[in-house]
């Protein structure tokens, strides 16, 4: 299955030289990293939220959440929120929710990355399909992107399959 269009002319006009890999249906960006063997600190997410009145794309890496508080001090802005599904859908339509790539110019929706992919060689994002993925360069997604990079996460998380977990703390 190919890109969706939208996303196909987006690296053609761009010059972005794209690894695209299809995989089975994965719903949350863990699966991702798992669906396309890479580690979760070259996977990402985009985290829709908002600063002020600002629709903001985060790009964070799987192993890691958005830290509002950080992201309150580090824009001076009053008020940060994550945005709704409703909120996200109104603004990009052509994309299945939560398989968004963060190509926030696609959309006029300014893109901050977090600080700890900003060495990364290359980045894997969801293709706009929830059974897609892409690998970009990150000197590529940079240049297009221009991000702006900031401390936005929480301490990296350490993510179990659910049938691997087990509880043994009890006491």
């Amino acid at each position: 299955m190919a890109l969706p269009e939208v996303i196909e002319t987006y690296l053609r006009r761009h010059h972005i030289d794209a690894h695209e890999h299809t995989h089975p249906a994965t719903y949350t960006a863990h699966q991702l990293a798992e669906v396309e063997h890479k580690p979760e600190t070259s996977v990402v997410k985009t985290v829709f939220f908002y600063c002020d009145d600002q629709l903001i794309m985060g790009v964070l890496p799987v192993n890691r959440n958005l830290n509002l508080h950080k992201a309150k001090v580090l824009t001076h802005s009053e008020k940060v929120r994550l945005a709704t599904e409703r909120e996200i859908e109104k603004r990009i339509d052509a994309l299945q929710l939560g398989a968004i790539p963060p190509f926030g110019s696609l959309f006029g929706i300014p893109v901050m990355l977090d600080e700890s992919l900003k060495n990364a060689r290359s980045i894997t994002m969801p293709g706009g399909r929830t059974t897609e993925a892409i690998e970009v360069r990150m000197q590529d997604f940079l240049r297009e992107e221009a991000p702006q990079v900031l401390a936005l996460t929480k301490r990296p998380i350490h993510y179990k399959p659910r049938h691997e977990t087990r509880r043994t703390d009890f006491f």
